[in-house]
């Protein structure tokens, strides 16, 4: 078995992979640059226990953050290829609003960041993160079930 919280995780990618403006340039936890742009990277956040909300018996709610980061490169309209991306990315996640994962409650976008905009290198570039939260639920004696 597997941490629910990695198993969440999991599941973002295949569900981001293929759109139409970043294709399978897709990936978890980047650490390096990226050289195909554009691209998503999707980074865990916080998961946090829901203290005090209609609480299953048997059971723990939690909230687990994640980050998807888009990344692009261009010569003009940067901020409209990021809003492409960003509706792409919505779509995706909210087809199945548990992710395709029983123990899922729901998955929701929290906000987007300001489009960061740089003109350094040989082209200029442009990411933006978009913050969402997902609601779970896990057995009060293992996060794997």
């Amino acid at each position: 078995m597997t941490n629910r919280a990695e198993t969440i995780m999991a599941a973002i990618a295949p569900l981001l992979t293929g759109l139409t403006t970043t294709g399978a340039n897709v990936q978890r936890s980047r650490a390096w640059p990226v050289d195909a742009l554009p691209a998503l990277t999707i980074q865990q956040g916080s998961n946090t226990v829901n203290e005090g909300e209609d609480e299953v018996f048997g059971a723990i709610l939690r909230t687990l953050e994640f980050s998807v980061i888009s990344q692009i490169k261009g010569i003009s309209l940067l901020e409209t290829q990021l809003n492409q991306i960003a509706a792409e990315v919505y779509a995706a996640l909210t087809a199945d609003r548990k992710l395709g994962l029983a123990y899922v409650f729901d998955v929701r976008l929290v906000g987007d960041s300001e489009p960061e905009l740089e003109a350094e290198q040989d082209e200029p570039t442009a990411r933006q993160t978009m913050t969402w939260r997902v609601v779970y639920e896990h057995s009060e004696t293992s996060t794997e079930v």
